[in-house]
């Protein structure tokens, strides 16, 4: 969904994370992303598909199995709602033993030029 106008699009993400790491109190682990935002046909300035890939880090455990992540990612193509390559990836969510709820939201921050609409998903996933 674009930050503008509710435009809804199906997305499709893969986000593959390594081992928990502990630093002091926080309890971290490395995550990379592979995601798909589909095409709007009823808007000429979304009408393509997007891939991103990204990778950071998600900060876990801190609250019931919450989570927090933030990723740098590059944007194969550009569309209003991502305005530019370089993207920012956040997101908050939970993680139970075989499935997670997030919201992620896809934005420049302003920092890569473009409109900076971004992009925001509510998503279930399966995990492995």
């Amino acid at each position: 969904m674009t930050a503008s106008d509710r435009y809804w699009s199906p997305a499709f993400y893969v986000d593959v994370a390594g081992d928990r790491r502990q630093t002091g109190r926080f309890t971290w682990r490395p995550v990379a992303s592979l995601g798909w935002v589909g095409a709007r046909d009823e808007r000429p300035q979304l009408d393509r598909d997007v891939v991103v890939a990204a990778a950071g880090v998600s900060l876990v455990d801190w609250w019931k199995r919450a989570f927090f992540s933030f990723q740098f990612g590059y944007a194969n193509r550009t569309t209003e709602a991502l305005s530019s390559h370089g993207q920012f990836i956040s997101s908050l969510g939970w993680q139970g033993d075989r499935f997670a709820l997030m919201v992620r939201h896809v934005s420049n921050g302003n920092v890569f030029g473009g409109r900076n609409l971004g992009e925001t998903m509510f998503m279930v996933g399966v995990t492995f």
